[in-house]
């Protein structure tokens, strides 16, 4: 897999940027908060910014502020951008919102053919509440993670990368074919409806925690809410940013030691398989 030279890592991070800087924009115009989540909560509290081999961005809104964002932001966004979600690009692998970057590239491999925009993006993530109960949460998170699975598998017809041995290659038609099968025998609208029901079946329901289910580990992306808010201000890459209130414990939680550095070899970006940058 191809590694980014320092000078095209730093490309890609600075249009990512112009996107940040442009959902941010839109969230304080519909008075919406949003927040660093991830590996970009990461960044902002250990570099200040980026962690310097990472190619991305991670947006968090609760559900009631995401429903909103793709419902208003079309209109308010600089026609630089593109919202994209499952009703606004019906190619699109994904079944939460990127908005991507027009004029620019960012493909992986296993969507190499797939016809969606690629440009390169920030991702936006909506943060439901979880039942406290840790059996139903466990319930919910399981449901949602098979359904989101199907959903990608459906959308996106290959593996993550390059076939390198006959075992690789027989994984890829496995993949072939349950992509086929399930765009033959399953419904994306009905699929999707039930990834929602899924998701929000706790919202309007008293709990302590919300979560982003999109993330791939059980409890992967939680947080009280009483060390979600009230959002606090920090820096990323210059611009003002809104973080959890107590992002040190959520990054402690997701990460372990987050404030030491992971080893030399550990500090790498891979590039996608194209990825273009306009001028």
């Amino acid at each position: 897999m191809a590694v980014y030279t320092s000078e095209e890592l730093r490309a890609v991070q600075l249009i990512e940027l112009e996107a940040l800087k442009e959902v941010v924009r839109v969230c304080d115009k519909l008075s919406i908060e949003c927040f660093l989540v991830g590996g970009s909560c990461l960044g902002a509290m250990r570099h200040g910014g980026f962690i310097p081999w990472d190619d991305d961005i991670d947006v968090g809104m609760r559900r009631e502020d995401y429903d909103r964002f793709l419902k208003e932001a079309p209109s308010i966004l600089n026609n630089r951008f593109f919202l994209q979600t499952p009703y606004t690009d019906k190619n699109s692998a994904y079944s939460y919102a990127k908005v991507r970057v027009n004029g620019t590239m960012f493909v992986e491999y296993c969507n190499r053919k797939n016809k969606m925009h690629q440009g390169i993006y920030c991702d936006v993530f909506p943060f439901d509440n979880v039942p406290d109960d840790d059996t139903k949460n466990k319930k919910q998170f399981v449901r949602f993670t098979r359904l989101n699975y199907i959903f990608f598998y459906r959308q996106t017809p290959d593996v993550s990368c390059p076939p390198n041995s006959i075992r690789d290659h027989f994984k890829s038609i496995v993949r072939k074919v349950m992509h086929y099968s399930l765009v033959l025998f399953t419904n994306k609208e009905r699929l999707y409806r039930s990834l929602l029901s899924t998701a929000t079946e706790y919202n309007g329901k008293e709990q302590s925690s919300v979560a982003c289910l999109h993330f791939p580990k059980w409890k992967g992306d939680e947080i009280l809410l009483s060390d979600l808010y009230p959002l606090k201000s920090v820096q990323f890459e210059g611009i003002t940013v809104k973080v959890p209130r107590n992002a040190e414990k959520y990054l402690t939680t997701h990460y372990g030691d987050w404030r030491t550095l992971p080893p030399e070899s550990q500090q790498v970006g891979h590039k996608p398989y194209r990825v273009e940058i306009s001028s």
